[in-house]
Order: C-alpha cells, then sequence, then structure tokens
C-alpha cells in the first residue's frame, strides 16, 4: 500500500541535532516532513479517532463519553473508532461504549492495513499519542492529539516526539471541550492553522481570520 523506497531515513533526536549538517537541513525542516501526503484523498466525511494505548497515563480517562459528545456534536460524519481489545500485548479497558450515536462505528476486527485505509480516507483524526497518531500525521490528515504531557514538564517529550505541538490539548480536557475544538476545525479549516485549543471558544471565525469567502 506504501510504495517502497531505496532510501529510509529513520530519525534519532539526539542524533539528528548532533550531526543535523550532514543531513538534509536543520531538523526543524527534517521533522516537519510528511512522508505520504499524496496518499491522503478524503472521501465522505469522516473521523477517524485512535484512542487506544497501555502507556500508563496516556488512555483517555472516559473513551464512551468522547465518542457520544463527537458523535452528538457532528452528526453528519461518522465517526470510526477501532477498539483493539489487545495492544501491545495488552488488555485495554476502555470503559463503557454503550448507547453510541448511529454514526458512531466501534471495529473490533480491523487490521492494521484496513486501519490505514481509512486513516487515508480521513477529514479529521483524534488520536492519543500512539502509533496511529504518527501514520496520520504523515498522511497529512488533520489531528487534534489528546497529549498526556500538557499538565506536565513536557518539553523533553514536545522537543523530541511531538510533530506540531499547536495539534495538542491536554488528554484531561472534557469531551465536550475536545468536541467543540473538532466541530470548529472541520467547519472552519482555517482554525486548523492555529493551536487547537483556540478552537475551542466561540468566535466569529469569518471575520477573526480575514476568511474572504
Amino acid at each position: 500500500h506504501f510504495e517502497i523506497y531505496d532510501e529510509v531515513c529513520c530519525v534519532w533526536p539526539d542524533l539528528l541535532w548532533k550531526f543535523y549538517n550532514y543531513a538534509y537541513g536543520h531538523p526543524v525542516a527534517v521533522r516537519a516532513h510528511r512522508l505520504f501526503p499524496f496518499y491522503h484523498k478524503p472521501e465522505g466525511k469522516l473521523i477517524y479517532c485512535a484512542l487506544s494505548s497501555t502507556t500508563e497515563n496516556y488512555l483517555y480517562h472516559n473513551t464512551g463519553a468522547l465518542l457520544r459528545q463527537l458523535g452528538k456534536i457532528c452528526p453528519e460524519y461518522e465517526v470510526y473508532c477501532p477498539i483493539p481489545a489487545i495492544w501491545n500485548s495488552k488488555a485495554i479497558n476502555y470503559g463503557d461504549l454503550d448507547n453510541l450515536g448511529s454514526n458512531v462505528i466501534l471495529d473490533t476486527k480491523a487490521t492494521f492495513i484496513e486501519a490505514v485505509e481509512k486513516m487515508k480516507k480521513a477529514s479529521y483524526g483524534v488520536c492519543l499519542d500512539n502509533g496511529p497518531s504518527h501514520i496520520l500525521w504523515n498522511l497529512g490528515v488533520p489531528r487534534l492529539l489528546l497529549d498526556p504531557h500538557m499538565s506536565n514538564n513536557g518539553l523533553m517529550f514536545w522537543s523530541r516526539w511531538r510533530q506540531d505541538i499547536s495539534e495538542s490539548t491536554c488528554i484531561h480536557q472534557s469531551p465536550a471541550y475536545i468536541a467543540q475544538i473538532v466541530q470548529t476545525n472541520l467547519d472552519f479549516p482555517e482554525t486548523c492553522l492555529i493551536p487547537r485549543d483556540w478552537a475551542a471558544f466561540s468566535q466569529d471565525w469569518k471575520n477573526k481570520l480575514l476568511i474572504k469567502y
């Protein structure tokens, strides 16, 4: 599904800074480069949710409530969420996933390739700090990353592993807060160019961002 490349670049943050004069430019430019944007072909209205993790403190505290809120505030979108029972050889407790909207699709059997195919068609991604979040980034899918390091000293994580800190919001935010950001980003795509948290509050975005059409 991805062509085979003759050359593959593996980025190790510390070595990237040490040897960047011999690489392809400044580490800022290297980190900002997206590998597969030409595969991102939005189809229909699809929000891809990557809400699986077994890393301590990386799982959202109320997955069901978040999915219910997304389905409610974005009724014209399919809210697609793979929910593997096992992640990294560990079981995941997603909590109460009952009473979801008819537009919320839980997929318990999606293979890796099937999940990537969905990502390629997505209008937007809501993700934890996990592997799928990096795939969404490299495809060029607009994201909201529920970041476990926003409420503590996350400088090391942001400088090493975050492609764009402006796409992050604190993982402890409420489902309503998160869903409002998603709705604003979808209704006014220009707000994807500013920090995500700014999109959580109602604004006259047409005038605020000088949208002339």
